[in-house]
């Protein structure tokens, strides 16, 4: 029963005892309405139980006249006896228990059993004053009439309750449950009112059992509720239940209070806490004038500027201070623009930017509404803003991502595209290089006419090399791995780099003489240079000096690159340079310096890609206004370079019969002539299934099927599987003028084969044949190169 010792059994306390000495935390939670009470019957402290009973905060309770918690009624019949009962007089201090009818802060009047100890409470006589809630009282023996005026007249809603039935209620209770008159609320069981379960989840029925069990046991109870309006609404309720005597027989005498409104309120409290709690938004008041001067700001300003509320009310900062230089101007437009309305009380910024003290911009949404004073004067705005930084670079990112994606789908195009060009272009240089070939063996060294057609055929293989480049600068192309002469790919390509770069811009080359080779494709050579010239050339737009030079190196274990000895490739212009942070950023695939449609942001990325698929390393060291320099590096290999195969101008005669399938006439119509020319005879078919009524006519005279790959409705690969399954020794020679994916695609690498890439002339042709026919040794396996 709390901190007093007036429990039955325990020992009174005493003068000599002090309240200070009781346990604080046994005080405050005591089940038990406990607080003291001094000389002049002012309370002058109380536990939380005593809230609970009265209603009053203890802020309240504190200096409260214990008089005031007894009914006017009461005091009014016993006079002197009601404030002898608390006065801190030790001679005055009842002895055992006393009941009287106390009011709690609402009002409603209750039966309360106190009991009353002396003590001393900081040096002072004080009494300690114990309650509970309606002690077992008979209300017979008080008076029918007393009870039943109180019954009746009661705000709060009451039930008498005999065993486990209502036997009685006042108008409160039926109101309360939305009832006209008592007759639906008595002689049933409490839980006739209530829903089926309760919000725990247990049964009405049982549950009220239970509590009004627990009421005669332990003679009061309290607990919330779920009641059951007669309209089918659910009102929680809070149940006090208290055992009295009535005639002598226990009765539950139940109080019921609507909470409704109080859980209303409690939730919104609640929510409107959390959010305040939870809201990331910082207020501001500044006055309308210059700069925007503050007078007040909320704490959690320091979160978003770095700045404390202090610095800014007290005049070392203004609002205007924090705005971002380049959006200023437009805020306060926008200020001066919505204030001159003066119907608006309010409006909403386009997002700008703050600076915080640590230099940092962010992104704000800032809603501010307009002060005016009874002159309908602008005074004050009060600003609420929100860090919305995230959430636009959330939105730049999109953007970004979406520019870089349609971007990668325009290169993607763009390689089919040229896949598909390579095809019929192929086709067509195979005819012009052929025809020129042939006629050029031919003509006469003196004809005239021999010298153009060497510059038909120079032109058409031109025009080959064109389209490796294509491909590959697509990734169409595979690799054509082999040893370089890096100083011999540069000096073949310096003719085309001086028609890119301009007149303007003054080329130079350094080659080291001894150079090392390195193991590589030529074409990635070539794309690797020119990427860097054509950076070189936009850094120059006024000209200047572009430097290219060779020379070899030795990498260090912790340098990027496998260690070891390289070939190294500078290339070094005179331009406009580049900050430390653009360098960090110049491999990053999309990023770009170059304005919208000058740059797709992907050369460079692509030269990184080959250096490090070559197992080299790059680096790039530049300045603003001082130039660029790029250094590119191959390890070496032991070998000795391959010198390019020449094609053998003696005549290539052969014999046999060769199944030709192609579906291109005019291919069809120059491989025949070629190989008729040489000695072969052929059989051509258009496409795959005049393929193959011409092996079931001749299939034990056919020596070699040359076939494309790409046709109409049979590949070359399904038709060369069909024959050697009848027939396993037959030789087969495949053709194409498709991108290596498409073969791929075709099942054509999936195996060793024989191949011959399209275009091709005469002689390439014959001894490509001549090599399947008659191998000096093992199979030819398929070449790097296509």
């Amino acid at each position: 029963m709390g901190i007093s010792a007036s429990n039955a059994g325990d020992t009174k306390v005493t003068l000599s005892e002090t309240l200070e000495e009781w346990p604080e935390t046994a005080f405050k939670n005591s089940r038990e309405a406990t607080f003291v009470v001094g000389g002049e019957g002012e309370i002058l402290k109380a536990n939380f139980a005593v809230e609970n009973l009265f209603g009053y905060l203890e802020e309240e309770m504190i200096g409260l006249s214990v008089e005031s918690l007894v009914s006017e009624t009461y005091r009014k019949e016993h006079g002197q006896d009601a404030k002898e009962l608390f006065r801190a007089n030790l001679s005055s201090v009842s002895e055992g228990v006393r009941e009287l009818p106390a009011v709690r802060k609402s009002g409603e009047v209750f039966w309360v059993a106190i009991e009353t100890t002396a003590a001393l409470f900081e040096g002072k006589s004080a009494v300690v004053v114990e309650m509970r809630d309606i002690a077992e009282h008979d209300i017979a023996s008080e008076g029918d009439a007393k009870y039943k005026a109180f019954f009746e007249n009661s705000i709060d809603a009451m039930l008498i309750i005999e065993g486990d039935t209502i036997v009685d209620c006042n108008p409160a209770a039926s109101g309360m449950l939305g009832y006209e008159g008592k007759a639906k609320l008595i002689n049933i069981h409490p839980s006739q009112l209530s829903p089926e379960f309760q919000p725990d989840g247990r049964l009405s029925g049982e549950k009220a059992s239970e509590m009004i069990e627990m009421a005669y046991a332990k003679g009061a109870h309290r607990f919330e509720w779920d009641h059951l309006r007669g309209t089918g609404e659910i009102i929680p309720v809070e149940v006090s239940l208290t055992r009295l005597h009535m005639g002598g027989k226990p009765i539950i005498h139940a109080v019921m209070r609507d909470l409704s409104t109080r859980k209303l309120l409690e939730k919104t409290r609640l929510e409107t806490y959390d959010i305040f709690l939870s809201s990331p938004a910082v207020a501001f008041l500044w006055r309308n004038e210059d700069e925007w001067p503050v007078d007040a700001v909320s704490s959690n300003v320091y979160s978003l500027l770095g700045y404390t509320a202090q610095e800014f009310m007290a005049g070392a900062l203004s609002y205007s201070d924090v705005i971002h230089d380049d959006d200023k101007a437009r805020v306060g437009a926008e200020v001066t623009e919505f204030s001159t309305d003066k119907e608006r009380s309010s409006f909403d910024h386009e997002p700008y930017r703050i600076t915080t003290q640590e230099g940092r911009s962010k992104w704000v949404q800032d809603r501010t509404v307009i002060c005016r004073n009874d002159k309908g004067e602008i005074t004050h705005f009060k600003g609420f803003i929100v860090d919305i930084t995230t959430q636009i670079e959330a939105q730049e990112d999109a953007t970004r991502l979406s520019v870089e994606l349609a971007q990668a789908q325009k290169m993607e195009a763009v390689g089919r595209l040229a896949g598909g060009i390579a095809h019929d272009f192929n086709n067509l240089l195979t005819v012009i290089n052929s025809y020129a070939s042939s006629a050029i063996e031919r003509l006469d060294k003196n004809n005239s006419m021999r010298f153009d057609m060497t510059q038909i055929l120079e032109a058409g293989q031109r025009a080959a090399t064109l389209t490796h480049q294509l491909l590959t600068f697509s990734r169409k192309q595979p690799l054509n791995i082999r040893v370089v002469d890096v100083n011999e790919v540069i000096g073949n390509l310096i003719r085309m780099l001086k028609r890119l770069i301009g007149e303007d811009i003054e080329i130079e080359t350094d080659f080291a003489d001894n150079l090392g080779y390195i193991k590589s494709d030529p074409a990635q050579i070539e794309q690797v240079l020119v990427n860097l010239v054509v950076n070189a050339r936009d850094a120059m737009p006024q000209g200047g000096k572009l430097t290219i030079r060779t020379a070899n190196e030795v990498l260090a274990d912790d340098q990027e690159g496998s260690p070891g000895v390289h070939a190294l490739i500078s290339v070094t212009d005179t331009g406009v340079g580049m900050s430390a942070e653009i360098c960090d950023r110049i491999f990053e695939p999309f990023f770009t310096t170059k304005e919208l449609g000058k740059g797709t942001g992907l050369g460079l990325s692509l030269v990184y890609g080959i250096v490090r698929q070559n197992g080299g390393s790059i680096e790039v060291a530049s300045e603003v206004g001082q130039g660029t320099t790029f250094r590119v590096s191959f390890p070496i290999v032991n070998a000795e370079k391959v010198k390019p195969t020449t094609v053998d101008k003696t005549e290539v005669r052969g014999t046999g019969t060769v199944l030709l399938v192609e579906d291109e006439s005019s291919v069809r119509t120059l491989i025949t002539r070629i190989l008729e020319s040489a000695g072969y005879r052929v059989i051509s078919a258009a496409n795959g299934g005049e393929a193959l009524l011409a092996f079931e006519q001749h299939k034990s005279e056919i020596h070699l099927l040359l076939t494309d790959v790409v046709m109409p409705r049979m590949s070359g690969k399904v038709l060369a599987d069909r024959m050697t399954k009848t027939r396993p020794s037959l030789l087969v020679l495949f053709m194409s003028g498709y991108t290596s994916d498409s073969l791929d695609n075709h099942g054509v690498f999936e195996t060793d084969i024989h191949f011959i890439a399209k275009p091709f002339i005469a002689t390439e042709l014959l001894q490509k044949i001549q090599s399947v026919l008659a191998p000096p040794k093992a199979l030819s396996m398929l070449p790097t190169s296509i």
